[in-house]
């Protein structure tokens, strides 16, 4: 607010039809005030944490031994263990190249994949995950950029921030699997030993192991 020039005019009568005027004349310097706008954040900074430690990545499934044929479930979830806010920067330092969920689902900061044999965190890189998905194309939404995480307290609830708007998820997923594809063609599960890792973006790995065997055995 800008305050210029102030002029005051005061009226005296006096005795008769004497009329006195007194005119004063302020001339301010120029005084602006001004009331900033304030962003209120959806979370109190001072009561937030930024150590990844605090995130639990669990993997589970519905079995550990199924005939050819038979569907492994799996379900992943990702969740802050802290009684504070866990505000994570996004971050690209994945155990194993190749893990996903399903397609439309790549803004998602963890994903699994499975190994065709019995592998472990020291040696899972020396294989290839299976292709869980058809190739081909996919019209999904937009895929915005996510720069950081706001985990909320002892939940898997987050809210994904991209510079503009942000995004609240459930970071939980089921997933349910009886083959994979070779090329185009679709695959059963053979018999034998499979793997399912699950990751997350900050390095952090959960490994689980299940059994296909021959229907007539």
């Amino acid at each position: 607010m800008k305050i210029e020039n102030i002029v005051i005019i005061v009226l005296l009568i006096g005795a008769g039809s004497l009329i006195t005027y007194f005119v004063v004349l302020h001339h301010l310097s120029s005084v602006y005030t001004s009331i900033p706008l304030r962003k209120i954040p959806y979370y109190d900074s001072t009561n937030s944490t930024d150590s990844t430690s605090f995130l639990n990545l669990s993997l589970s499934a519905n079995t550990t031994s199924l005939k050819i044929g038979q569907v492994i479930e799996i379900d992943v979830r990702l969740n802050n263990t802290s009684s504070k806010v866990l505000i994570a920067n996004h971050s690209d330092n994945w155990s194993l190249k190749g893990l996903g969920l399903k397609p439309c689902d790549d803004e998602m900061p963890f994903g699994i994949a499975i190994l065709q044999g019995n592998y472990l965190q020291n040696n899972m890189t020396t294989s290839k995950p299976l292709s869980l998905y058809q190739n081909g194309t996919y019209h999904c939404q937009a895929i915005f950029s996510i720069k950081s995480y706001a985990f909320q307290p002892l939940t898997d609830m987050a809210m994904f921030e991209d510079g503009s708007i942000n995004h609240s998820y459930e970071l939980m997923r089921h997933l349910s699997f009886y083959g994979y594809f070779v090329g185009d063609q679709f695959q059963q599960f053979s018999s034998g030993t499979y793997t399912v890792i699950g990751g997350d973006e900050w390095g952090h790995v959960v490994i689980r192991h299940f059994v296909v065997s021959n229907s007539t055995s």
